[in-house]
């Protein structure tokens, strides 16, 4: 409620403000599901999990939600 204030007192907004960067590629259930299975099988590729998965999501994209999944972790 105090940042709302502020924000309101600075700015004179109280709607959040529109962020850059498009919709996520995978729902949430999805990401669940990755990290799933690269806890059950941790020498599984990105590749031949994106295979499995759908052809749509890049390898790209499960390296950068591992990395995140395993960081939160690790701190």
């Amino acid at each position: 409620v105090q940042y709302v204030i502020k924000r309101f007192k600075e700015e004179n907004l109280i709607e959040n403000k529109v962020r850059k960067g498009g919709p996520a590629q995978l729902a949430k259930h999805d990401q669940r599901f990755v990290i799933r299975k690269f806890v059950r099988n941790p020498r599984l590729s990105a590749l031949k999990a994106s295979a499995e998965f759908n052809e749509k999501f890049s390898t790209s994209q499960f390296h950068l939600k591992l990395f995140d999944e395993f960081s939160e972790q690790l701190d």
